[in-house]
């Protein structure tokens, strides 16, 4: 299924109250799940995202999810414990991930996995470059039924070899094709043009040690106040809205890899986020020409536009100077720039952005104003030749981006049942009062 068709939803629905089910995905991936599985209404007491400790009784498991990394499944105690828990469903997320039948990872997936009786495959790519591709991913689903269980016998089946290269046989693809059919089946985006244009996806990533220990003693700042409040009660002013204004900017900037000290210099931390964005550019996105990336702070950008030099990755910045009108322009006018780097809350009154069917936010703005417009720059007048419009936010676990990103889409969702009701008929009073 394309990137953006449903691929998660699918999995979710197809599982239902089938549980326990095991996900097993990338670590980009594993926010995602537990997004969708809330969204869909399993309650968060059922859902275990690589947390669960392995010596957990499996008999008080009957309605979980657990969601695991491939690295982490393959390796002890985990291994053992998924062999032992008798789960009623796998899912193998972003399956092109078993690729090369003699690698560990692939061994290891397929063997633990092998008493669940049912197994779900997801992927956008489940052939890349090579044709061979297609055989742990089939072995994993059906144990062989379709390609057999040996590696070499598909090999030498459908493929020949000459000096040290294997090459396809002239109706192997075809053949290949057709036995797919037992077990597989594709959505394009053009098969789902009644879906919205919209589609989001969320990518989490963890904190590293050095912002976890920064995090927390922010975080332990912030209740030693609160307690001293408690205590004498002349020191209100630490609880008030100033006050905790303050200390959720300061633990939003830690979740994006910087602080800043009392002489107002910035400190940069170890981030994942900004490996997970060249990530998300390079190996989800690598067919899309044009990208916005929208940030809040002038420390992020900057330091999101030196790791995309160091990627290799062409861009434009748009945030002070007096040169953001030449970086528009040239976005749009030079092919070889791909993505637009800018503040989100200054993503207003462009239309220079259409060019690109995706945005990705490396924070939110707290004003749900902001992110609306900042879509907005995307999804107008001049993109319908795009296919869909793609957000991705991309989210430090465990941090304030998480409830951040939950507020803006609440607001966002709450206008968007006024507009439908008042499309309607009912009456502006009716619904504010």
């Amino acid at each position: 299924m394309d990137v953006g068709t449903g691929k998660t939803l699918t999995g979710i629905r197809c599982v239902k109250d089938d549980a326990p089910a095991l996900i097993i995905c990338r670590r980009d991936d594993v926010l995602t799940w537990q997004f969708e599985l809330e969204a869909e209404g399993v309650p968060l007491e059922e859902v275990y995202a690589s947390n669960l400790p392995p010596d957990t009784d499996t008999d008080n498991l009957e309605s979980a999810w657990i969601i695991v990394t491939y690295d982490r499944v393959k390796r002890e105690p985990w291994r053992s414990w998924v062999m032992e828990t008798p789960f009623q469903w796998v899912i193998a997320d972003e399956s092109h991930y078993l690729r090369g039948p003699k690698s560990e990872r692939t061994k290891q997936v397929i063997k633990v996995t092998r008493h669940i009786p049912h197994r779900l495959a997801l992927t956008a790519t489940p052939i890349g470059n090579n044709l061979m591709d297609v055989f742990p991913q089939a072995l994993f689903i059906d144990d062989g039924q379709t390609f057999g269980t040996s590696w070499w016998k598909f090999r030498n089946k459908y493929f020949i070899q000459s000096g040290p290269g294997w090459y396809r046989r002239r109706k192997a693809k075809q053949e290949v094709a057709d036995k797919m059919k037992r077990f597989a089946f594709s959505v394009n985006q053009d098969d789902v043009l009644d879906l919205p244009p919209k589609r989001y996806i969320v990518k989490g990533c963890p904190m590293s040690g050095q912002q976890r220990r920064v995090y927390e003693r922010l975080i332990k700042d912030w209740e030693y106040e609160i307690t001293r409040e408690i205590d004498n009660q002349k020191k209100k002013e630490v609880i008030e809205l100033d006050y905790v204004t303050v200390m959720m900017q300061k633990l939003k900037q830690v979740a994006s890899g910087f602080f800043y000290d009392d002489k107002k210099q910035v400190h940069h931390l170890r981030s994942h986020k900004y490996n997970l964005l060249t990530r998300t550019i390079k190996e989800d996105l690598p067919d899309v020409p044009k990208i916005v990336v929208w940030g809040s702070f002038r420390a992020e950008l900057e330091r999101i536009a030196t790791t995309l030099d160091e990627a290799g990755i062409s861009h434009v910045n748009f945030w002070g100077g007096k040169k953001k009108d030449e970086a528009r322009q040239r976005f749009t006018q030079d092919p070889g720039i791909r993505v637009f780097l800018g503040q989100n809350d200054s993503g207003v009154g462009m239309n220079e952005l259409i060019g690109a069917p995706a945005a990705l936010y490396f924070s939110n703005s707290y004003k749900s104003i902001s992110r609306t417009q900042s879509e907005g720059r995307t999804r107008r007048i001049g993109s319908e030749h795009h296919k869909c419009i793609l957000y991705v936010d991309l989210l430090t676990e465990g941090t304030i981006d998480v409830p951040i990103h939950h507020d803006v889409q609440q607001h966002i969702a709450t206008a968007q049942w006024i507009v439908s009701q008042l499309r309607k008929g009912v009456s502006l009073r009716n619904l504010i009062q």
